[in-house]
């Protein structure tokens, strides 16, 4: 359960935000479009993954990348972290770690997994979106206190998804500061 670096905190916040954690026995999966199939290289390499990242096509004729691994210690301290089968269920929060570079690499891990930034000519915006509004209120008081008068809205919407948003300036730090930390990210979301 011990978080020791970067690129585990983010892949904590990614898994919380896109793992995929069996009931029946160890296995954890990670799934996604195949666009981003090179951030499950980044984890198969993180983690020393053995098994294949297999490609298809849904019946909806998406192309998605998955990986699949099995290992009950891994199951166990995911669980530690609030990541269980169906954690849609179970309340989840920014982890308390003692290091800042650790919460703000799980937050762009959980970014990656669920969040965009959009620009236009006036504005820019960073989006976090959650089914769990307690996740997303641990990361506003995390951003609360670093950066001290921080605005942002935390809305609802029909389909009952939260959405973090914090807008122009300070969503521009939070990624400069997110990026700096030198952990693994997604580069699709980087580069845009």
């Amino acid at each position: 359960t011990n978080i020791e670096n970067v690129n585990q905190a983010w892949l904590l916040g990614f898994l919380a935000a896109d793992g995929s954690i069996s009931k029946e026995n160890n296995s954890i999966k990670i799934a996604l479009s195949s666009i981003d199939r090179e951030i499950l290289e980044k984890i198969k390499e993180e983690v020393s993954i053995e098994n294949q990242i297999s490609d298809q096509i849904t019946n909806k004729g998406f192309q998605i990348s998955e990986m699949k691994w099995s290992s009950s210690q891994q199951k166990q301290d995911l669980a530690f972290y609030g990541i269980v089968n169906n954690k849609t269920d179970k309340p989840m929060y920014l982890p308390n770690f003692q290091n800042d570079d650790l919460k703000l690499a799980y937050i762009l891990g959980y970014y990656d997994g669920d969040g965009s930034f959009t620009t236009t000519d006036k504005y820019c915006r960073f989006r976090i979106c959650s089914h769990k509004k307690e996740i997303l209120e641990s990361f506003i008081e995390y951003f609360k206190v670093r950066y001290k008068d921080i605005r942002y809205s935390l809305n609802q919407d029909n389909r009952g998804l939260y959405e973090l948003s914090i807008s122009t300036n300070y969503a521009i730090k939070i990624l400069i500061d997110m990026y700096n930390l030198k952990s693994i990210h997604l580069s699709r979301k980087y580069n845009s």
